[in-house]
């Protein structure tokens, strides 16, 4: 009989186990996403077509059909009013 198949063999718990490896990634994944969060300080007028240039298509991609923010802002100033112009947005980063 192999010596790992005798009754009321418990076999050996490895440190590193599958739940483990899970916790690691999820808090390396969020450490991740949360130390990326340096957000570029911006500054909003009353122009609210000039503020989605100038703040969010500044920070991200626009085009004919969606204003997609890619990094991360904070508005210092005040509130920001926008005009999308009819397009879609996407906010990808903190805001």
């Amino acid at each position: 009989m192999h010596r790992n198949c005798r009754p009321g063999f418990k076999p050996t718990v490895h440190p590193f186990s599958l739940r483990r490896g899970i916790a690691i990634f999820a808090l390396l994944t969020w450490l991740g996403v949360v130390g990326d969060a340096h957000a570029v300080s911006e500054t909003c007028t009353a122009n609210a077509l000039q503020n989605t240039q100038d703040v969010l298509c500044a920070n991200g991609v626009c085009t004919a059909a969606l204003v997609r923010l890619t990094d991360p802002i904070e508005v210092v100033n005040q509130g920001c009013e926008f005009d999308l112009g009819g397009r879609a947005l996407s906010i990808e980063k903190n805001f």
